[in-house]
This record gives C-alpha cells, structure tokens and sequence, in this order.
C-alpha cells in the first residue's frame, strides 16, 4: 500500500468524518491527491483509525515490541493495520447518498415475530450458490452459533437458504475487492424496514468460529450497529469465542434495542478450554515493504 493509496483508504472508510476532528469534514475525494501524510487534516485521519481498530495493538507490539500509541504518524503498524481483511463498511459515517452505512437501529418492531408473542424477530436470506466448499462445509454450524447469539440478546435470527420467502435482509456470495471479506448496502439511506443487501465474500475460508464472527458482525450493521474497537464490531475481524454480545463494547446498545432477556432455545456449548484457558491467533507479517498482515490460523494450544 502506498501513501495515497492509505490516503484513499482513510477517506474510504469514514476517518475524515470522525466527529472528534472537525477539519476534515472539507475533504471531498478530488482533494486527495494534493494531500500527504504529513498534512495535519491527514495525520487527523491517521489518529481517527489508529483509535478504531483492536488489531493495532498486536501490529504495533510485532513492529515496536511496545503499545500502540494514537498520534497519527503512519508507520509500519498503520500500514499493516490496512492490509489485513476486513468489513467494507465505513468506521465513521459518510456524507448523505452513500449507501454504504449501518442502519438506523429502529427496527425490527417488538412483538413481530410470528412464533413468538412480543419477541423482535428478523429472517436472514443467504444464497449460498456462489459459496466457497470449505464455507459450505461449516455453514449449519456457524449460522446456529450466530442465531444462539442474538437470542442472547433477544433477537431471534431465522436464515433461509437458497429461499424466494421474504427476508429483511438478503446476503450472497461473490468476489469482493480488495481486503473486503463483507459489507451490508441500504438501498435507502436512513430508512427503515427495507431489504438490506449484504455481501460475503467468497474467498474468506477461515474456520467456523472467524467466519461466524464475521457473520454476526454483518448482521450487526443490518440491526443498526456501528463499528466499535474491540469485539465484534471491530472493523477487521476479532475472534470472540464463545461467540456472545456480552462484554463488548456493543452490548449496552443490543440490550437497548432488543431488552437483553434470552431466548428459549438451545444454546451452543463452547469448546474445552486449552490448557491455560486462552484462543491464540497467528498473525503473520510480510518481510515486504510495506509490510502486510493477515490473521492465518487459530489454534486452541500456545505459540512456540
């Protein structure tokens, strides 16, 4: 990734909206190409997106063997922070008519689901024809564990494969660009109650517990969540296992919309703990310039 490239990047995902840094409201896209990253507007957006994602504090302990800092100069950690795969969702909202954002959190309505009298329910179509074999061979698996989820939280999930039925919210499979691996798109900005359409991508085979992660964070766009550090809404993925809403930082606003109360039903049991109670996650980084990162395995034992 080059410097304009991390430039775009940041305007891309929303790091020149951040609220907390007024000066790059300015920015439309045909001014990028007259800024570096030793613009101050810039090193705001650098800041903006050092804050936001989870992963900079292992990319910075690999580079710098020390925690990250957010003071918006962009070094080897930034740009491998960038490389690695993650939601094509922007961090921050973007100007009226894009249609790319998370949704307004005002629906489903209490009390529509249709089995259950004044439980908030939503039904998830996934076209599965496009759907890479190792996904195809977890994919019961990770669905239930994401349903088990959200009825945590009270919201029950129902997904309808390869299905014509109505949906709120309808996902297929396809190549997407770049290090996407998901995104939702709203037709209509801002309105409610709409069939939001939401892709996977195709080549992102992790194992179950990733790829039902990434899952849950799509979904959590289409029931109106936003981005957070850590957890599930991180923008790159995050491990969380047992997959649960409890203890992130999204918790507080699932209980809001949907009360919090779970859902009878049979909840999935987690896995063994590994002999010191920990998930360890590989991350390896390139010896290329600039370097990338990407999460490649996870295994239940420590790294030798």
């Amino acid at each position: 990734m080059t410097e304009q490239q991390l430039i775009e990047f940041l305007w891309r995902y929303g790091h020149f909206w951040n609220p907390a840094y007024k000066d790059g409201a300015a920015v439309r896209k045909d001014d990028l190409p007259k800024l570096s990253l030793t613009d101050d507007v810039v090193k705001q957006a650098v800041a903006s997106y050092q804050a936001a994602d989870a992963n900079l504090s292992t990319l910075t302990m690999l580079h710098h063997g020390r925690a990250a800092v957010v003071d918006g100069d962009a070094g080897p950690a930034t740009f491998a922070l960038a490389s690695i795969r993650r939601c094509g969702c922007p961090d921050y909202p973007l100007p009226r008519g894009w249609a790319l954002e998370a949704g307004a959190g005002s629906w489903p309505a209490n009390g529509c689901d249709p089995d259950q009298e004044g439980v908030h329910s939503i039904r998830i179509g996934i076209d599965t024809s496009r759907a890479h074999t190792a996904v195809k061979a977890y994919l019961q698996e990770a669905l239930e564990a994401s349903s088990a989820c959200y009825a945590e939280m009270g919201l029950a999930v129902r997904y309808i494969l390869d299905g014509d039925g109505k949906v709120e919210i309808a996902k297929r499979f396809e190549p997407l660009a770049g290090s996407v691996i998901g995104w939702n798109e709203f037709p209509r900005a801002g309105v409610c109650n709409q069939t939001i359409q939401g892709r996977l991508d195709t080549t992102f085979t992790p194992d179950m517990r990733l790829w039902a992660n990434l899952e849950v964070h799509e979904t959590g766009h289409g029931v109106g969540l936003e981005h957070t550090r850590g957890g599930i809404m991180n923008p790159s993925i995050l491990l969380v296992w047992p997959l649960s809403w409890k203890g992130t930082p999204s918790e507080a606003t699932m209980r809001r919309y949907f009360g919090g109360q779970p859902l009878p039903g049979p909840t999935p049991q987690p896995e063994p703990p590994s002999p010191d109670g920990k998930v360890y996650v590989t991350i390896t980084v390139s010896p290329t310039w600039p370097p990338k990162a990407e999460i490649v395995t996870v295994t239940r034992n420590p790294i030798v």
